[in-house]
């Protein structure tokens, strides 16, 4: 038989223990939380938007009949628009969309005819000098984070994020 006095002790915490432990487990959350990435990145949030962009300028070339262009204006801005035939060449009409992309994120395409891609009637990309030489666009999208992703647009105007 035990003694009387081991025998009435209780284990476990007392209520003044538990307390001071879930009050040091809120400090150390409390801190380690502005450290976590809770959201996915900008730059997530930019490519999706990015892609809506491009499939509804597609989209809108196919539908009205005229030409419409993703063009690049700032490494964080671009703008959806419309185009106009002008003699022998498509000249600004209208802007559909302008994007500024989140802070942080930064974009960059290089095209063989500048700083846009544009769909012309038929929805086909025509961002690419030789039309007899069609090529597969990518744009890069990047964060001071370090998170980056790519968006390829194809000849026939699809367009799917590589990763």
């Amino acid at each position: 038989m035990c003694p009387p006095s081991v025998a009435n002790r209780v284990h476990g915490f007392s209520l003044v223990e538990l307390v001071v432990y879930l009050a040091l487990l809120g400090v150390l959350l409390a801190t380690a939380l502005p450290h976590l990435e809770l959201l996915p990145s900008h730059t997530n949030r930019a490519v999706e938007q990015f892609l809506s962009d491009v499939r509804f300028a597609r989209a809108k070339a196919i539908v009205t009949g005229s030409h419409v262009c993703v063009h690049r204006v700032a490494s964080n801005r671009y703008q959806v628009r419309r185009l106009k035939l002008s003699g022998n060449s498509w000249v600004l009409d209208k802007v559909l969309r302008d994007v500024t992309l989140p802070p942080g994120v930064t974009w960059w395409m290089n095209t063989a005819t500048g700083n846009h891609l544009k769909f012309n009637t038929r929805g086909h990309q025509v961002a690419f000098a030789n039309p007899a030489n069609p090529y597969v666009l990518f744009t890069y999208f990047g964060d001071t984070r370090g998170s980056s992703h790519a968006v390829s647009v194809w000849p026939s105007g699809q367009a799917y994020k590589e990763y």
